[in-house]
């Protein structure tokens, strides 16, 4: 079936590409995976020759949920997939208002940067779309990129991020910007980690 989807994050993943965005027609998350099982269902830079903010048009073989991550479907790459238009930042807050208008208490379900497994098994999503304060991306101490912010005025220290855009411009402070965070389905020392995987930055 078709769909045309807004490219909301497009962060890496094992050196490929984790990409997620918003039906144009249902406003519903759909995370884009490949049959790749050796990257994890990831999408190369060939498979995804587009961008955030790009709207495509995409062929999907069927809904592929799996645990602690029920939005992600199957893309067909024998039909080739189209860039439709590039919208700005202002269109896009138009398109993700229905997302954004009732405030979360909590960005996922707390303000650590990671779930436990108690805690993941209650969340029935694991891509979010929040408008944040006073972020701050930077480099720790084993050069990962990290980010501070404030979220209903509450504050998150030291989530992971995986937007490849702040690789290069780190250390980097926005006053308010609209983010996309993702929860993986497998843990990292039992921890389920918060990733930031896109930021667009709002005047």
């Amino acid at each position: 079936m078709i769909h045309q989807i807004l490219i909301l994050a497009k962060s890496r993943k094992f050196n490929n590409f984790c990409i997620a965005g918003i039906d144009i027609d249902s406003a519903k998350w759909m995370r884009l995976v490949s049959d790749n099982n050796e990257i994890d269902g990831a999408i190369s830079s060939k498979q995804a020759p587009f961008s955030p903010l790009d709207i495509i048009k995409v062929n999907i073989i069927k809904k592929t949920p799996i645990l602690f991550q029920p939005e992600n479907y199957l893309v067909d790459f024998s039909y080739p997939i189209k860039k439709i238009k590039t919208i700005d930042t202002e269109a896009l807050l138009d398109i993700v208002y229905p997302c954004i208008k009732q405030p979360y208490t909590y960005l996922f379900y707390n303000t650590n940067p990671f779930l436990l497994y108690n805690e993941i098994q209650t969340l029935d999503s694991s891509l979010l779309i929040a408008i944040v304060d006073n972020i701050y991306f930077f480099r720790n101490s084993y050069g990962k990129i990290k980010a501070n912010f404030i979220y209903n005025n509450f504050t998150y220290n030291n989530i992971s991020v995986t937007d490849p855009s702040t690789y290069k411009t780190a250390p980097i402070f926005y006053q308010k910007a609209l983010i996309i965070i993702s929860l993986p389905h497998n843990p990292c020392n039992e921890k389920y980690y918060k990733f930031v995987a896109n930021i667009f930055p709002i005047n």
